[in-house]
């Protein structure tokens, strides 16, 4: 068992999904905080049990987690010249389901203390039954419900900048939606809930205070397992942000816990790799797509942009009372032994032995995979392109070496004895 404040966690996990609508959709930062922080103070108490707040929070948090999954699957799915389908509804449902579909899909496992099935799911239906499922409000999950209000409230009003006549076009919207998109109730009790003032909370100067304030700190005990299944949630993200990249921080995972079997780690210790492994390119969400997805030589702007991923990994991570072993553990992973790496330029004397494997683990899973501008490379030409790194001061010469018995063996990593 870790103990985990886990609102930090959901405070990350914002940061990061936020970094992705802004780049997929262009829509403001804040926005999951925003929408969790409407939703919990939407929700009845009577309806809703203390619990639950937390599971709240999380969903509205992750409501859009499957954004970038989604617009892959769809360029993968749809023919170019059918891909723009202006006025055309059952296109439209049709993005919709699939999003919140997957998305659902990726909570499954997600370490809810209440019953949260379907809740991402059901989160773009619409009371009177013209969302994306046909699903009315007697059939769509109550937390579904404060979710969309508050997700089609945030995207069509702008409410993280203060503007004229903001509270006024807040509840014009409100109305106007009343018994078609929104439960009348729903109308009801944001009427009852949020003053003029109540809407400053939500401002993105006020946000992040707002919500801590809205969920405090609890720090409880959380199996592994547990953030196992976040980890994997993120590293599904990552990877589906760009298709150069597809696995490779699910790779890099199961590689780092199966090194932590050979040096004999305990099991704690291999799971905590893994974790480290699965989140070491959460960064990159804040990294453009066209950065990111550029076939040929980046130039020296957008290579110092690709470079920042790595900063952002810690600064995501970072903040997490916890995990502070698996964030420098993934935040170091581009860290070179005679200073040269990034992005905090550390030397061998600051870099413990996790940080060293989970640097070489990266290496290795990167070239012995498959990108637009290369076939993968054979273990036998990885091994001799981190040995000539090994020769030039820049990476640990005895983890190369393990990573060639454990990996190299043709009995296969799992029959590596320690």
């Amino acid at each position: 068992m870790m103990k985990v404040d886990f609102s930090q966690v959901l405070f990350a996990l914002s940061f990061s999904l936020d970094c992705v609508e802004k780049d997929v959709l262009g829509v403001t930062t804040n926005h999951g905080k925003r929408v969790a922080y409407m939703a919990v103070k939407l929700a009845d108490p009577q309806k809703l049990p203390p619990e639950g707040r937390m599971d709240l929070a999380a969903c509205a948090i992750m409501h859009d987690n499957a954004l970038a999954e989604s617009v892959k699957t769809e360029l993968d799915l749809v023919k170019p010249d059918e891909n723009v389908r202006e006025g055309n509804q059952s296109f439209f449902k049709w993005r919709l389901s699939m999003h919140c579909r997957l998305g659902e899909q990726n909570v499954a496992a997600f370490p809810f203390h209440t019953d949260c099935r379907q809740v991402i799911l059901y989160h773009h239906e619409n009371y009177d039954g013209s969302g994306c499922f046909g699903k009315t409000g007697a059939q769509t999950p109550y937390l579904s419900q404060l979710v969309h209000l508050a997700d089609q409230l945030d995207l069509n009003c702008a409410l993280g900048v203060e503007k004229p006549n903001l509270y006024v076009n807040v509840m014009d919207y409100l109305e106007e939606q009343r018994g078609r998109e929104f439960a009348s109730e729903l109308v009801d009790r944001f009427n009852e809930v949020f003053t003029a003032e109540e809407m400053q909370k939500i401002l993105d100067e006020n946000i992040d205070a707002s919500l801590r304030e809205l969920l405090p700190g609890d720090r409880s005990e959380y199996s592994v397992e547990q953030l196992i299944a976040v980890a994997n949630i993120f590293a599904v993200i990552v990877d589906h942000k760009s298709s150069f990249t597809m696995r490779h921080s699910l790779g890099i995972a199961e590689k780092a816990e199966i090194m932590g079997k050979y040096y004999g780690f305990d099991r704690e210790k291999m799971e905590k790799l893994y974790i480290a492994g699965a989140l070491h390119d959460i960064g990159k969400l804040a990294i453009s797509t066209d950065v990111l997805e550029k076939p040929g030589k980046l130039t020296q702007e957008e290579f110092v942009q690709m470079k920042n991923h790595a900063y952002y990994t810690y600064r995501i991570l970072s903040p997490i009372k916890g995990l502070e072993d698996i964030t420098s553990w993934a935040a170091y992973h581009h860290e070179k032994l005679d200073g040269s790496g990034y992005p905090f330029g550390k030397k061998a004397a600051d870099l413990n032995h996790e940080q060293r494997l989970l640097a070489c683990v990266d290496i290795y899973q990167a070239l012995t995979e498959a990108r637009p501008y290369k076939e993968p490379f054979s273990h036998a030409k990885a091994m001799s392109i981190m040995q000539g790194m090994v020769n030039r001061g820049l990476i640990d010469g005895t983890i190369c070496a393990d990573l060639e018995k454990v990996f190299g063996t043709p009995a296969g990593p799992e029959k590596v004895k320690t």
